[in-house]
Parts: structure tokens; C-alpha cells; sequence
């Protein structure tokens, strides 16, 4: 692994290893393939764990990972039909899945994760 990504995820908000990819998947868009546009960046970023103050972007990136069409975990297709319904009732919805199964599992939860529930508890919709 490219040494500025090992830099990267020796901070201490990427401390959960399950996640790490998100950001060394940032790091290495940016530094291996050029990749600029920072709202891209941050997309592949929060990919993983969401925060507060997502952008319809990141929103799109988080569903689409959660729910792309190799997923089969019970209750998938309604999570699909909840982010086909809403960008942010479906991302209410993922986060809330994403805590209860790793609270289930006694797994960490990435702090970014909390922020972006209770963010979207106060914001009804999206601002773009």
C-alpha cells in the first residue's frame, strides 16, 4: 500500500478496519488516478460510514454500495425499494440497519455513522 495511504489511516478517525477502505479509497483517487473533484473524493470517503451534512452524492454512493445487486441480506430488497422511494428516508433507513447489525454483532460503529443519523433525524430532505 502506497505510503501517503498508511499515512492517512494511521489517524485516528479511520481506526475501524472494516471501513479503512473507504478512506484509503479516497486517498488513492486522489493520488493514484488523479481524481480532483473533491465532492467525488468525500462521495468514496463516506462511502462507507456516512456523516453529517451528506450531499445527495454521498448519499448515492453509501446506497449504492449497501444495496448493489451482489447484496443478499434479509430485508435488502426493501432497503432497495426504500432508497428507490427516497434519497434520504432510504439512507434513515441503510444507517439504521448498519448500527443494529453491528451493535448485533458487538462490532464498533464509526462516530461518522451516529453524526450522519442524527443529522438526517433533523433535516426532512436533503439540501443540494
Amino acid at each position: 500500500m502506497p505510503e501517503t495511504v498508511l499515512r492517512v489511516l494511521s489517524g485516528d478517525d479511520t481506526g475501524i478496519a472494516p471501513v479503512q477502505h473507504a478512506f484509503a479509497g479516497a486517498v488513492l483517487a486522489k493520488t493514484e488516478y488523479g481524481v480532483r473533484d473533491e465532492a467525488v473524493l468525500r462521495a468514496i470517503r463516506l462511502h462507507s460510514t456516512g456523516d453529517a451534512g451528506m450531499t445527495a452524492l454521498d448519499m448515492l454512493a453509501y446506497l449504492a454500495d449497501m444495496t448493489e445487486h451482489t447484496r443478499s441480506f434479509p430485508g435488502v430488497e426493501m432497503l432497495r425499494d426504500a432508497a428507490n422511494e427516497s434519497l434520504t428516508g432510504g439512507m434513515r433507513r441503510a444507517l439504521r440497519r448498519t448500527v443494529g447489525y453491528l451493535e448485533q454483532r458487538k462490532q464498533p460503529v464509526h462516530p461518522a455513522t451516529f453524526r450522519a443519523i442524527k443529522a438526517l433525524e433533523i433535516d426532512e430532505e436533503v439540501r443540494i
